[in-house]
């Protein structure tokens, strides 16, 4: 039972990430970042989740309530002859909140630390202030990452702190999934692989593939289609569907492995301004169905957990 416990606390961690008024005749844009050495944007990305999981052996499925939010400082620290650019990327803020009828409630929120509960506490803390740098082309491609090593590091130093053996072992497995050199690189190419090959009009659409091979192993595909043109401000129309990626192999957490099978769809809308091709606001709805089998050496047999997830994900500068 502790194991399934813990499975259940800290796997919710990994499935940690969208208006037409005044139109601009036929005329296109090209969608592309164009930024400035100096420029500095910060970002707040909010998620709250519901999670439905039947466990064998209950008699009704059990709910988890899941609320995280990330605020980054996005600084450009150089702007290649290339059109490289060379983004620092601070982790300003965390929030995080979970309620779990089979364990604990978990919450911390680094602008107020003293309501914070969960063994999630000190690891939070060593994340928040620290920076990496990323190195991408101006139509969203990253190139590499630098700082990840060390932030790791921090990370893994509060971890080794941590009292229980597989509690510390189940939150290295989700950690290492969003913040190692691999990681950290696919979230970011994901935050910023949107852009059009071509310029685009009103009603034009365009396609993007992404696959994660970490933390919730998936293969997203999204159609973007600008919707609206005003002020400067281009409006964009996202629908994307999601499947489990299945040539990646079983998540690890500790003696516990995790094999996914689940698919759903995103929809929503992404507000990006033309001149510099940032993307300002966003707002989707997230729907997941499917199921976690999960093995151990202490069980005889994997053991099966149907699941659903449903949510909302909100970016916004703060």
């Amino acid at each position: 039972m502790k194991n399934k416990n813990i499975f259940v606390s800290f796997i919710v961690v990994m499935i940690l990430s969208v208006t037409f008024s005044f139109v601009y005749a036929q005329e296109k844009v090209d969608l592309k970042l164009r930024l400035k050495k100096g420029q500095s944007y910060k970002t707040r990305t909010l998620s709250d989740m519901k999670i439905n999981m039947m466990i064998p052996g209950q008699q009704q499925a059990m709910t988890i309530n899941q609320k995280t939010g990330n605020s980054n400082i996005y600084t450009v620290e150089d702007v290649q002859p290339d059109s490289t650019i060379v983004l620092k990327i601070t982790h300003d803020g965390i929030l995080f909140r979970m309620e779990n009828p089979m364990a604990e409630a978990m919450e911390y929120d680094s602008a107020d630390t003293s309501t914070a509960v969960g063994p999630m506490l000190p690891i939070f803390d060593s994340i928040v202030g620290q920076s990496f740098t990323v190195t991408m082309t101006s139509d969203g491609h990253v190139k590499g990452i630098q700082g990840a090593d060390a932030l790791l590091e921090r990370i893994q130093g509060k971890i080794n702190e941590l009292p229980d053996v597989q509690t510390r072992a189940a939150i290295e497995s989700n950690l290492k999934a969003q913040y190692s050199e691999e990681a950290l690189k696919t979230n970011t190419g994901n935050s910023f692989d949107m852009y059009p090959d071509s310029p685009v009009g009103i009603g034009d659409t365009w396609q993007k593939r992404t696959t994660m091979n970490q933390g919730f192993p998936m293969i997203i595909d999204t159609i973007y289609t600008l919707k609206e043109r005003k002020d400067g401000i281009a409006t964009i129309d996202v629908f994307a569907m999601i499947q489990t990626n299945r040539d990646a192999s079983p998540t690890q957490m500790g003696a516990m492995t995790s094999q996914y099978n689940m698919s759903g769809s995103i929809t929503g809308l992404m507000e990006m301004q033309e001149s510099t091709g940032w993307p300002i606001r966003s707002n989707q709805s997230l729907r997941l169905t499917g199921s976690i089998t999960v093995q151990s050496p202490e069980m005889q047999q994997p053991m099966s957990i149907p699941m659903s997830l449903t949510g909302t994900i909100t970016q916004e500068p703060y």
